[in-house]
């Protein structure tokens, strides 16, 4: 079930697609003019190149921020510009670029890309899963790669959808092309995480919970943030120590690999013991306890599964 932050998160997405509209939007939809992005662009070369097409606005907390928007009717199509891993991202609704006074230097350090799965106001849930999976096969072959948070098992395929159905906000596969069965499963807010070349790329994918039958057509929103990696890491790091934040990184992510390691070396242990008592009781059922003793001749080699030693697996 959704939760109530869920679904008002959704209708406010909804709004935004226009498609509480009198006029349902037509499949022949034409896309508007393609716009190129990049992290690190200042709004002076920004407002070059687009003139009108960005409205600038600061905000509290230093932060300015610039917004293009388009109608439902003729969405937009933006071009992250990334060296070999630039890719593009069509039916485009809005824009959002931040740039933080603070890190002035950095210019605009994050990017959020709003839109639709397609052009159209609605679109089959089958169309919808395999468009969405061709985007995420065009992000893996320009070279981004998925990323797991430390505090997150490494999981992939089945299992990496196995435990996100049950853990809300665990990044799911893009590897694995999910069934329809499985995609119609999938919750609100569900993401995909990657990494390309100091930039990270979380994408998430919503819809419409009141169209939700397999068998009709369904509405889709995904979400784009694009943020380059020191921007992205200060997300763990609380507001008053900032000014001193990679070294607060530092001790923070010591302290998660830290932790992470003592509950690994547990659960090695535990693992270790349970297997080996298996073990020894078949071998005494076979008659061969003699040659069978726990810690000996059964004993689990576990040294070769790998200490997870940064705060972000690649995987």
């Amino acid at each position: 079930m959704r939760s109530h932050c869920s679904f008002t998160l959704y209708l406010l997405l909804l709004g935004a697609l226009g498609m509480h509209g009198k006029h349902a939007l037509a499949e022949s939809a034409v896309t508007s003019e393609a716009i190129h992005l990049n992290i690190h662009e200042s709004a002076t070369s920004l407002k070059e190149a687009y003139p009108s097409r960005f409205k600038a606005s600061q905000h509290p907390g230093n932060l300015q921020f610039f917004t293009a928007e388009w109608q439902a009717s003729k969405p937009g199509k933006v071009i992250f510009d990334h060296g070999p891993q630039s890719f593009s991202i069509p039916s485009v609704l809005s824009v959002t670029g931040t740039a933080s006074a603070r890190f002035a230097a950095e210019h605009i350090s994050q990017w959020s890309v709003n839109g639709g799965v397609s052009d159209a106001e609605t679109i089959s849930h089958d169309d919808a899963r395999k468009q969405f999976t061709v985007l995420l096969h065009a992000l893996s072959a320009a070279g981004w790669s998925k990323v797991i948070p430390i505090s997150r098992p490494r999981l992939k395929g089945e299992q990496a959808l196995a435990y996100a159905l049950k853990n809300s906000g665990y990044p799911l596969d893009p590897s694995h092309d999910l069934s329809l069965a499985q995609w119609m499963r999938l919750a609100d807010g569900t993401p995909w995480l990657f990494y390309a070349d100091h930039v990270f790329l979380e994408i998430k994918l919503y819809r419409d919970p009141n169209r939700l039958d397999p068998d009709k057509s369904g509405a889709y929103f995904v979400t784009y943030s694009l943020t380059a990696q020191d921007a992205y890491l200060r997300g763990y790091v609380d507001d008053e120590k900032l000014d001193n934040w990679k070294m607060e990184f530092s001790k923070e992510s010591r302290s998660a690999v830290s932790c992470l390691r003592t509950r690994y070396n547990r659960c090695k242990e535990m693992m270790t013991r349970t297997i080996n008592g298996h073990v020894h009781q078949m071998a005494v059922s076979r008659g061969e306890a003699r040659s069978a003793t726990p810690g000996q001749s059964f004993r689990v080699k576990t040294a070769h599964l790998p200490l997870m030693s940064t705060l972000f697996v690649h995987t």
